[in-house]
């Protein structure tokens, strides 16, 4: 019988299958810390200790809530735009995401119907972006 890895180059199913293996654990790993801003961590710990810092626990007074110093007040309106904008955009790096994951699943030979998924994926995506630009004023 014939050693099928060196007809291959080396790299037998088995071989493909655990490169595509750590390609997606380390895209699981990255991915989501490069999504988000450090800056944006600092900020949220520093305004976190500075809600704790006003809290002097004596509980005497009334609590008025206002906006932070060079925050400018949004209405409900605005705030129902923002958060629909902030939706929006989560949808939009799940599809992505989604999109590069099932492509990468369907680059191991046994797993190639997963390419119908990322096409299906894909047409989502475009329906979706459409709806965006539709939606635009």
């Amino acid at each position: 019988m014939a050693d099928r890895g060196s007809e291959h180059g080396g790299l037998d199913t088995l071989g493909w299958l655990s490169l595509a293996a750590l390609v997606i654990i380390w895209a699981a790993f990255l991915i989501p810390g490069m999504r988000r801003s450090p800056n944006r961590s600092v900020k949220d710990f520093e305004r976190n200790m500075d809600m704790l810092a006003e809290t002097d626990g004596n509980g005497q007074g009334r609590w008025i809530v206002t906006p932070r110093k060079g925050m400018t007040f949004i209405g409900p309106r605005a705030r129902a735009k923002a958060r629909a904008r902030e939706r929006r955009r989560r949808v939009l790096i799940v599809l992505l995401e989604s999109i590069v994951l099932t492509a990468l699943i369907g680059l191991v030979p046994p797993l190639r119907a997963m390419w119908l998924v990322t096409g299906g994926l894909l047409v989502l995506l475009g329906a979706f972006v459409w709806m965006l630009l539709s939606m635009k004023p």
